[in-house]
């Protein structure tokens, strides 16, 4: 399991009680749901970043040429003139 989902798996235990206030309380019910999705996307927007810029790494390392490596011969063909 990822970091978000051990919160979200304890959150399921206490679904009774968010169920009671939407039942009872509606507002106090949209603020806690509000504070969890602003709470999640921070989350997901860190993973996310975290996640490009690690691809972005990979893509743009840099490769070894004919010059970095060690006992490679020059094969440039040469012409007859």
């Amino acid at each position: 399991m990822t970091n978000y989902q051990i919160p979200q798996n304890t959150l399921l235990k206490y679904r009774f009680f968010y169920q009671f206030l939407l039942a009872n309380e509606r507002t106090v019910a949209k603020e806690i749901r509000d504070e969890y999705v602003d709470t999640m996307s921070k989350i997901y927007y860190s993973y996310f970043k975290s996640y490009s810029g690690r691809l972005l790494k990979v893509q743009y390392e840099e490769v070894a040429d004919k010059d970095d490596l060690m006992g490679v011969e020059d094969t440039a063909k040469k012409g007859m003139l």
